[in-house]
């Protein structure tokens, strides 16, 4: 049986996976581990992708390989005793997009912003209850409905089993739905538009 053949590459090349990729993974660990740490996590996953790219075999896709480097990296992070959980940390650049977006696009109609702000204001909420999901079932999440990782390539990045995957997210998600109920009062604002309330 023939042996795989593993990659290799140059630095010109790996440059460009890193320009292909480093903005996806650093929005990645800025909602695991928050804004502060995801730029330097994200340097770190690269640096041990470059010193590792040789043992790739190409079993799987590049992209899972580096979900993979990244989410072990920051499943590491979360578990190290110097890491404390800040609210200020578990912001997402994604969050705050919308408002920036309608600031930036000079579009200042009054009910556009106030929508914009509602939003994001929704989505720090969301995000909020997210983050407290336990670490393993986060991951998964994350994969899945942020980063729209296959079941297939979420139980590889994850060293999981298809059905415990499907398990885990199931319960994530039902998880979430009771933190959500619990801590928000959602409603239909005067514009029929989804709102919510912290209780």
């Amino acid at each position: 049986m023939p042996k795989t053949l593993k990659l290799q590459i140059s630095v010109e090349e790996f440059t460009q996976v890193f320009k292909e990729y480093s903005e996806r993974i650093v929005l990645y660990l800025n909602r695991f581990v928050g804004r502060e740490d995801a730029e330097d996590l994200m340097q770190e996953v690269f640096v041990k992708a470059y010193n590792s790219i040789s043992s790739f075999e190409g079993n799987s896709k590049l992209s899972t390989w580096i979900y993979t480097i990244a989410t072990n990296a920051a499943l590491d992070r979360l578990k190290s005793f110097n890491y404390r959980r800040e609210k200020s940390k578990l912001t997402s650049l994604e969050y705050v997009e919308p408002l920036r977006v309608k600031m930036l696009t000079g579009n200042n109609d009054d009910s556009d912003i106030e929508y914009a702000l509602l939003k994001t204001e929704m989505n720090q909420c969301i995000a909020d209850y997210i983050n407290r999901l336990p670490d393993n079932y986060r991951a998964i999440f994350l994969l899945r409905e942020y980063e729209d990782r296959s079941i297939e390539e979420t139980a590889e990045i994850t060293s999981l089993s298809v059905d415990n995957v499907k398990i885990r997210l199931h319960r994530a998600r039902k998880k979430l739905h009771q933190l959500l109920l619990s801590g928000c009062s959602f409603y239909y604002d005067e514009n029929s538009k989804l709102s919510c309330d912290k209780k």
